[in-house]
């Protein structure tokens, strides 16, 4: 089904059943007290706020010096102060906030640009210009996000706004058509998508900020179903190119922005339109990307992170549950409530925060449901033999199994892609919901991070994953998928019953391809083997090319890694990684073990102290490893 087929010239478009507005005071006034509280405290923080400033000289570091974030910290301060006061003046109703919000909206207003340096360019994947051109528009996740914002704030505060002054609504409709409407209509930007241009999380982030842009500024009927029309071709295209297996290849951290993006552009075109695009929530494909999160889900705040990801991606709650909803999937229902609670008992009963004015509204008036469905169902528990948890992407080559004492992802696939790491062949381990061998994940994003020279970043490096390196070559990779290339070989996967119960899960591939030129290897084959209730064993075979056989194995742990010896103080025969469990080895191995301090403010959002990186070194060409939480 698609959905350009759903978008109809006799709809009836004239109404938008978006959230409450601030004159419809039962609504507001009815919210928990401890919502309210929390809102009018955000908006306080921004009283008398002097707001950041965006000086040229900022938007030039990532020419001069390849800092992105300055820049973006400083414009994403701004669109925070205006939500935090807009949803403030809601609440409270008394115009103490309005003052201040009108100087951020005039602020937002005269900037230059409402994109960021790093997507100042015209054509996908080239440098990025200089300057901004004020009198040609780029949309981005950025631009079309303040867009919305600023479409909110005049939904929800017109009134007020109004008594004020009618030209502090008039600026905000005619920069939000000057800036994201009038640019959506004349001009093709990549994410749109044409059948020729791959689209990405940007193609349902950028078109429900559109769409919602568009819907809450412009009653206009023309702009209204052009719109409509122009978003529901960007959504099949997406729809169309997204795995059919549901895997977020971006990673787990990408879904919040992908997956649950595209929920959001049907949930608008669903009220703009009194259901029109329901059907779309029965289709196999977007339940599977609905339930993509539950089944990457470790335990406790931990996610599956392959590429550009974090272990630390984020709790679910009310969005995956309304999401989980709108599917009919009960069990994903519950997942989204029981993590909702989870946050709660770590942090409290915290609303979100950030210039995400939609999403914040989705939250407050969804949060008590969600946060009570998991009360009206009953807590089963089920003893079994086998894998309580399993799982097949083959779209990113990412294979699952947990016994609920080991958990094990092993990454396949390639080593294409513009979030991709060299990681093929790596495994990430938990034990007893702890991480025991970790992917540390992406740093920061620079300018450096989706250039040529992304692999010089230790994080994307063969060597800083759970993966050996042969005579100093690693493997390699390419900002542009490419099919076929540094990729597995061979690869076999299965799943299989034993007599007693128990299930044994097997993956087997050949790797030397993802090897760099000139790595003297003719094969390298890994093989990994874990039986329920057991350990998991991991058997490498190489063939070198010469008389050249140096090589070591990198395990890259949280907790830290202890050499056990057998008599001789020089070799090891396991290594026990802090009190979880121990790697033990079929031969006696030379090891080397380094702290690697975590100072990067992303990494140090998923790791709180020092990671550590062990090499081994064997001396046979087939050689085993087994991982077991004997301690």
């Amino acid at each position: 089904m698609k959905i350009k087929e759903l978008v109809s010239e006799r709809m009836d478009l004239t109404a938008f059943s978006a959230y409450p507005a601030a004159k419809e005071r039962t609504v507001w006034e009815e919210l928990p007290a401890w919502q309210k509280e929390q809102l009018v405290k955000g908006g306080e923080r921004f009283l008398n706020y002097r707001y950041e400033v965006l000086p040229m000289t900022l938007w030039l570091e990532l020419s001069r010096i390849g800092n992105r974030s300055n820049y973006e910290q400083a414009q994403f301060a701004r669109r925070e102060a205006i939500a935090d006061l807009a949803l403030a003046e809601c609440v409270e109703h008394q115009g103490r906030f309005i003052d201040d919000l009108i100087n951020g909206i005039f602020l937002t207003c005269e900037e230059s640009a409402w994109w960021i340096p790093a997507h100042n360019t015209y054509v996908r994947d080239t440098v990025q210009l200089p300057f901004p051109s004020a009198d040609r528009p780029i949309l981005d996740l950025f631009s079309t996000q303040t867009g919305m914002t600023l479409a909110y704030i005049r939904y929800l505060l017109r009134d007020e706004l109004d008594a004020v002054s009618p030209e502090i609504c008039r600026r905000i409709e005619a920069e939000v058509k000057r800036r994201v409407i009038d640019p959506y209509f004349a001009n093709f930007f990549w994410f749109m998508g044409n059948g020729v241009e791959p689209t990405n999380n940007w193609t349902v982030w950028c078109t429900r900020n559109v769409l919602l842009a568009a819907f809450l500024i412009s009653e206009d009927p023309a702009t209204r179903i052009g719109v409509l029309r122009k978003a529901a071709v960007s959504v099949d295209c997406y729809i169309d190119e997204y795995p059919d297996d549901g895997c977020c290849t971006e990673g787990a951290s990408y879904y919040h922005h992908s997956p649950l993006c595209l929920f959001e552009c049907l949930d608008v075109m669903n009220k703009v339109s009194d259901g029109a695009f329901l059907p779309m929530f029965e289709d196999e494909k977007i339940r599977k990307m609905a339930s993509y999160i539950m089944k990457v889900h470790v335990g406790g705040e931990y996610y599956l992170n392959f590429a550009d990801c974090d272990p630390k991606c984020g709790l679910a709650g009310v969005r995956e549950y309304l999401f989980a909803k709108a599917t009919g999937q009960p069990d994903m229902m519950r997942f989204a409530s029981e993590q909702l609670n989870l946050k709660i008992e770590k942090t409290g009963r915290v609303l979100m925060s950030g210039s995400a004015i939609h999403e914040r509204l989705q939250e407050l008036f969804a949060y008590g449901e969600t946060e009570a469905y998991r009360e009206r169902l009953e807590n089963e528990t089920k003893e079994e033999a086998g894998f309580i948890k399993q799982a097949s992407f083959p779209a990113a080559g990412v294979d699952l199994v947990s016994d609920g004492r080991i958990y094990l992802a092993v990454k396949s696939g390639d080593n294409t892609g513009s979030h991709k790491h060299n990681d093929t062949g790596s495994c990430i381990v938990y034990a007893d919901g702890q991480p025991m061998l970790i992917d540390v994940g992406v740093e920061a994003y620079t300018q450096k991070t989706f250039s040529e020279q992304r692999y010089e970043l230790w994080t994307m490096q063969s060597q800083y994953h759970n993966l050996p390196t042969f005579a100093g070559h690693q493997q390699e990779g390419k900002l542009q998928h490419v099919h076929g290339l540094f990729a597995a070989e061979d690869t076999a996967v299965k799943i299989e019953e034993l007599p007693d119960g128990r299930q044994r899960f097997t993956e087997t591939m050949e790797l030397k391809n993802t090897y760099e030129a000139g790595t003297p290897v003719d094969s390298y084959v890994r093989s990994y083997e874990f039986v329920s209730g057991g350990d998991v064993t991991v058997t490498e075979r190489v063939v070198f090319t010469g008389e050249e056989k140096e090589w070591f194995i990198t395990f890259m742990t949280y907790e830290t890694p202890v050499p056990v010896t057998d008599g001789d103080d020089k070799k090891a025969v396991a290594v026990k990684i802090g009190g979880l469990g121990c790697i033990m080895f079929s031969e006696p191995v030379r090891i080397l073990t380094e702290d690697i301090p975590i100072t990067d403010r992303r990494l140090s959002n998923n790791w709180k102290h020092d990671v550590h990186r062990v090499r081994i070194r064997p001396e046979n060409t087939e050689f085993r490893w087994r991982i077991t939480t004997e301690k």
